[in-house]
């Protein structure tokens, strides 16, 4: 299978974009999860 330049930079784009949203998605839950337990406890 031969890759293009083109097709290598997208493929990186799209795992870059890829753990951004994942990254982003985490740590808003994971921030809002804390939030919401300490609301609970308190």
């Amino acid at each position: 299978m031969e890759l293009t330049i083109g097709q290598l930079i997208k493929i990186i784009i799209g795992v870059l974009v890829f753990v951004v949203v994942v990254g982003g998605v985490y740590l808003f839950f994971k921030n809002y999860v804390i939030d919401f337990i300490k609301n609970l406890a308190g």
